[in-house]
């Protein structure tokens, strides 16, 4: 065989190895780009960032949970018993309104866009940059470009990871529990003792470093886009109940009233639509719930019982926050008065 006819067959041969793995991936579509599984196979959902378009572009469903690792621990079917609808989780851990953004594009393209929309509120409102993601983000998995899609497609390497594995956890009926899909709390990883062990070994290793530059109002700029487009859909926001000890550090480094003006910003602004509610707590129990550090595995994030709890006071309209700004201003006076004057020394106890 002359060199022309070897030149030849090698890229025959490849383009048909290439023709066979872009029709297996498509077939089979791990990541849910191009349609729902086909051929009775059940989703095999294990990857957040990598199959969260799909899902947000080809399932069926009524409501959404958005968020990072607080929203994680949420139960879906727990969620469907307050908002009464199918539900799925597109939740990434380390996620930020960046983020939150790829998703909410492709929800807001959907002929039948979601009824809620359920998410944490955290101070990554307001400390984390409206222009970065924490982790590297699949985006040619959220755009429309076909074009991009070759990465998709012809790729060897989700064949085995993805396709493959989908195809095996089907074939000996081992799919993963979507109900409680990357949920991640661990209860031998978590109260007081580990809490405070873990905070003071990471003390000793680096110093306080408290973020001095605000991104709130870029980030509110980002988020309303799709509120004010998507005006038929009702964006549930849930404040996430830190511990005390995280803001300890806050309070040290004299930052809590610059956050407390932040967090006004994010209340004025979400007051004014009338498909946003917020739940804001500053009540007896929930403040006992946030002193408590065998709530906890580290300074905010909590245990999978909080989220139930949280689900059990929306449910009940517990802590809505009010339109009117005196209102909610006296429920942010409550909350950084109480962080201000806690007697933070008791934790080390």
């Amino acid at each position: 065989m002359n060199s022309k006819k070897m030149v030849i067959t090698t890229l025959s041969l490849l383009l048909s190895a290439l023709l066979v793995v872009g029709t297996i991936n498509f077939a089979i579509d791990p990541l849910f780009q191009y349609h729902k599984p086909w051929f009775g196979l059940k989703p095999v959902i294990t990857n957040e960032r990598y199959q969260n378009a799909g899902i947000a572009r080809n399932f069926d469903f009524k409501n959404v949970i958005i968020g990072n690792s607080y929203s994680e621990n949420f139960i879906i079917s727990d969620v469907e018993d307050v908002f009464e609808g199918k539900t799925v989780k597109l939740t990434a851990s380390g996620s930020h309104i960046l983020d939150w953004t790829y998703v909410l594009k492709i929800l807001n393209e959907r002929e039948t866009p979601p009824v809620n929309i359920l998410f944490n509120l955290d101070t990554g409102f307001i400390d984390f940059s409206d222009k970065q993601t924490k982790h590297e983000m699949p985006v040619f998995l959220y755009d429309n470009n076909y074009f991009n899609d070759v990465e998709y497609l012809f790729n060897f390497t989700l064949t085995r990871n993805y396709t493959f594995s989908t195809i095996k956890s089907n074939i000996k009926n081992e799919i993963p529990d979507y109900n409680t899909a990357f949920v991640w709390f661990d209860e031998k990883e978590s109260g007081k003792e580990y809490v405070i062990k873990n905070y003071v070994a990471s003390k000793e290793k680096e110093k306080i470093n408290i973020q001095k530059i605000f991104y709130t109002d870029e980030n509110l700029r980002l988020l309303s886009k799709y509120i004010e487009s998507m005006s038929n859909t009702e964006f549930v926001f849930f404040f996430s109940p830190f511990s005390v000890l995280y803001w300890k550090d806050i309070v040290e480094t004299g930052y809590l009233d610059e956050y407390k003006k932040e967090f006004e910003k994010i209340f004025s602004f979400m007051s004014q639509y009338d498909n946003v509610s917020v739940y804001f707590w500053t009540d007896t129990e929930m403040l006992k719930i946030i002193s408590d550090l065998n709530n906890y595995k580290d300074t905010s994030h909590y245990k999978l019982q909080i989220n139930k709890y949280i689900l059990k006071r929306i449910n009940s309209g517990i802590g809505i926050l009010p339109k009117e700004e005196s209102k909610w201003m006296t429920l942010l006076d409550i909350y950084f008065d109480y962080l201000k004057n806690f007697d933070y020394t008791i934790l080390f106890t």
